[in-house]
């Protein structure tokens, strides 16, 4: 009982491959990635409404209450915007 197996359509290459001529390494970008996951990973807790964190930021560092966030922003409890690109650091204030 041994049967044929069905053929099998293969296309022939006729033009030269080029594949993986130019090459991105986003090392850069893992870092900006960090700090994203880093403040998902703080709103995915329950108890975010007044956090007190240390952010520090490229211009300054400050001790604040984090009440929210937007895609590019968190907001502070003074209703000041400080953008995530710059953030550094984020440490919680128990």
């Amino acid at each position: 009982m041994r049967k044929e197996l069905p053929k099998v359509f293969k296309n022939n290459i006729t033009k030269p491959i080029n594949n993986n001529k130019t090459v991105y390494y986003g090392a850069n970008d893992r870092v900006a990635d960090n700090k994203i996951t880093d403040i998902d990973k703080l709103f995915k807790q329950n108890k975010i409404y007044r956090t007190n964190v240390k952010i520090k930021t490229d211009s300054k560092e400050l001790e604040t209450k984090i009440i929210g966030r937007s895609t590019k922003h968190l907001i502070t409890i003074n209703n000041e915007l400080i953008p995530i690109n710059s953030i550094i650091s984020l440490e919680v204030l128990e």
